[in-house]
């Protein structure tokens, strides 16, 4: 797959644990979550972009990955969307609870990119990296929390990306 930096986002945000409330259906936080996810991605393609990367992690990643398709087959204006599984390292898991949806996302996607042999450290940066490098957009969401999400957020801010921060639009 070729991808056209310049029409294309990516996602990054939390895992579920570093999330203010449960990251399922019964929490009266999640389909609003999913509702601005679902109008950032199609604004998104409103204004050019067609690819989207997933960096396939537990949480926000995923969640996008599965709104992401819930919007392609939406109607003819986003049909064209594509959707690259951006998967750190050869034999990458997550939790038994996200199993499904991640073996649906990559099974999916337009393409599948594994960035490493193995796990090394650091990997997980370096697949942030990755994502910054190949964007122009990135569509996350971070409520001011260290870690690697605050890591992309500033990487994409010194790249001068458009950066679409979905907690600001939730809470």
């Amino acid at each position: 797959m070729n991808i056209d930096k310049s029409c294309t986002a990516c996602f990054s945000g939390y895992r579920p644990k570093k999330f203010s409330f449960p990251l399922d259906m019964d929490s009266p936080e999640f389909e609003p979550l999913q509702d601005n996810i679902e109008a950032t991605i199609k604004n998104a393609a409103q204004n050019g972009y067609t690819t989207f990367l997933c960096g396939m992690a537990a949480g926000f990643d995923l969640i996008c990955a599965d709104v992401f398709y819930d919007v392609r087959e939406s109607g003819a204006e986003f049909e064209h969307l594509k959707l690259a599984a951006i998967i750190p390292f050869q034999g990458h898991k997550v939790p038994e609870d996200w199993r499904t949806l991640y073996v649906r996302t990559i099974s999916r996607a337009d393409h599948v990119e594994i960035l490493l042999p193995t796990y090394q450290s650091g990997c997980y940066l370096r697949r942030n990296d990755w994502l910054i490098e190949h964007s122009s957009r990135l569509i996350c969401y971070w409520d001011g929390q260290e870690g690697g999400t605050a890591y992309t957020v500033r990487m994409a801010d010194s790249a001068g990306m458009t950066i679409d921060n979905i907690a600001k639009a939730h809470n």
